[in-house]
């Protein structure tokens, strides 16, 4: 963040004001030497950013893919060495989801899915997790130009990020779980921003199971969401929430 000196306007009356304003990065990405996707973000935890982009995009399904990276921060470039490059597909990088997608396009969950135990939480759970979760981002209070995405267990919210862009906050979250090697499938996922189809096609990569917005999802998503098993949670705000899909995983 940085300071700037501003002009605000209270009631008709001028006033100068030094504002926190949010820093915005471009980070070029080069994959195995050739340069593949441009980042606007937030400027801090680049591992935990490609790690996750790469993740949601199936280019990489563990950290052992990972050969090698860096970062330059004199040219802001992030270079990263990945296992079988010649199969990468590199349109998948910019191209967004496509309606005409079946079951194999996902690792698809569902309330039957063999995990260790089936991903139970409790709607007070919820409130609780959510009234926490808005008060994590200190960069958000000062500057009000950032989204955030933490990762919970049915517990307590195990981490969190900022980003200026949502897709961002959410793959620094799978990015930190993949480094950490923690296992996503019987996690929560948290963010600020409106479920999208391209934020669901994310956590069916990840076979994160529950999302959970003070936002509400789009129509595509929610169709997604019913289709792939996913939990989706929306308008958590003080104490109510609505349910889109799979309420079986909710307990009252």
């Amino acid at each position: 963040m940085q300071k700037k000196e501003i002009f605000r306007y209270i009631q008709g009356k001028k006033e100068k004001y030094f504002d926190s304003i949010v820093n915005e990065h471009l980070i070029k990405l080069f994959i195995n030497q050739r340069e593949s996707f441009l980042f606007q973000t937030f400027p801090l935890d680049n591992d935990e950013l490609v790690t996750g982009f790469l993740y949601s995009k199936k280019i990489i399904s563990s950290i052992r893919d990972i050969q090698r990276s860096f970062f330059n921060e004199l040219t802001n470039e992030y270079h990263i060495s990945i296992q079988n490059g010649l199969k990468i597909n590199y349109s998948s990088l910019t191209t967004p989801i496509s309606r005409n997608i079946n079951d194999t396009t996902f690792n698809k969950i569902n309330d039957s899915h063999s995990m260790e135990e089936p991903l139970i939480v409790e709607k007070d759970k919820i409130f609780a997790f959510m009234e926490e979760f808005n008060s994590l981002s200190d960069v958000f209070d000062k500057t009000g130009a950032v989204h955030t995405a933490a990762i919970s267990n049915t517990s307590e919210i195990k981490y969190y990020y900022d980003d200026i862009g949502r897709h961002n906050a959410i793959d620094k979250c799978l990015g930190k779980g993949l480094i950490d090697n923690v296992k996503l499938e019987n996690k929560i996922l948290l963010v600020t921003c409106r479920i999208s189809s391209g934020i669901i096609s994310k956590i069916i990569n990840s076979r994160i199971p529950i999302i959970i917005s003070r936002a509400p999802p789009t129509a595509y998503a929610i169709e997604l969401g019913e289709k792939f098993g996913i939990t989706i949670i929306g308008f958590c705000r003080g104490f109510r929430f609505n349910v889109y899909s799979h309420v079986g995983r909710i307990q009252d």
